[in-house]
């Protein structure tokens, strides 16, 4: 048997060659329910000596969390996620959790599109979830798709789930939670959405290329912080008499991480010079620079 078998696995490889033996088929036959049959399988030689070893590496629930919880308190992608899927039976609870929590931590990682597929295997099992770890796969997905930035689908699992929300009997404590989770990164998928397509429809009018006006930001490190949509998850609110809201690490950080990131307000060329020669909406080199020719018509 391979590491992965389950225990019925076990017993059935154990009793098979029994089975197949013409007498107890004949046996089998005679009985009328299944109760009956498996009543004498159970009374099979090899069947009352099977014994599960204390080292029986198979699908196990109770092993799967035991793993899955160390991946938490590890607080880093690592192989124990994976061999809680792994070890999880299939279609089951363990397995459904699995794919969450393991999602959760390829976001934190920076890896927007494994985080998605598993946020999505997990809807899969949505029966098999509870409420909590329902609306977490959502907002995973909704963090993935904003890091892409993909707005307009982020905005529309994000819309999916705050409806679904409102379907369900959680009390008010918990849906108040979720929503403070949830409405943050829909408002922001919703403005980039809408920022985006005004952009486009300027770009058609205009006749610029989207390459010339558009530009990319970096992304946060770690993933993004779902209460604070232009921080990473790295950072939270805190709040002191002394400093009053700040915000401080949540993680450790290195050097170079980036904590947070936001379109500018406002911008204007840095040397005085620059106002004579460039757009200062495009910053574009322009003969008559205020606005520049494309930027007016």
């Amino acid at each position: 048997m391979d590491d992965y078998s389950s225990l019925y696995d076990c017993f059935y490889e154990a009793i098979f060659r029994e089975i197949r033996k013409s007498e107890v088929q004949k046996l089998l036959g005679e009985k009328k329910t299944d109760r009956e049959r498996v009543e004498l399988l159970l009374t099979l030689p090899s069947a009352k000596n099977l014994s599960i070893p204390d080292s029986f590496e198979g699908k196990s629930t109770l092993k799967s969390d035991r793993l899955l919880g160390e991946a938490v308190e590890n607080g880093a992608l690592s192989d124990l996620y994976n061999m809680a899927i792994l070890t999880a039976p299939e279609f089951s609870t363990a397995m459904a959790s699995g794919f969450v929590a393991r999602a959760e931590a390829l976001l934190r990682e920076g890896d927007p599109v494994s985080a998605r597929l598993d946020a999505e295997r997990a809807l899969h099992l949505e029966d098999l979830l509870e409420p909590e770890e329902f609306f977490s796969a959502y907002q995973t997905i909704g963090c993935a798709l904003c890091m892409s930035e993909e707005w307009e689908l982020a905005a529309k699992y994000l819309e999916e789930a705050v409806q679904k929300l409102r379907l369900t009997k959680m009390d008010n404590a918990s849906k108040a939670g979720i929503v403070g989770k949830l409405v943050p990164l829909l408002k922001k998928a919703r403005k980039s959405a809408g920022e985006m397509k005004s952009v486009k429809e300027f770009n058609l009018k205009s006749g610029v290329k989207v390459s010339d006006r558009t530009h990319k930001l970096p992304q946060v490190s770690h993933g993004v912080n779902p209460a604070i949509p232009a921080a990473s998850v790295s950072a939270k609110y805190s709040h002191t008499e002394e400093k009053g809201r700040h915000l401080i690490a949540a993680t450790n950080m290195k050097a170079g991480d980036i904590v947070i990131v936001e379109d500018a307000y406002s911008w204007s060329t840095q040397k005085e010079t620059a106002l004579k020669s460039h757009c200062l909406h495009c910053l574009r080199r322009a003969r008559a620079p205020i606005p520049c020719k494309k930027c007016s018509t």
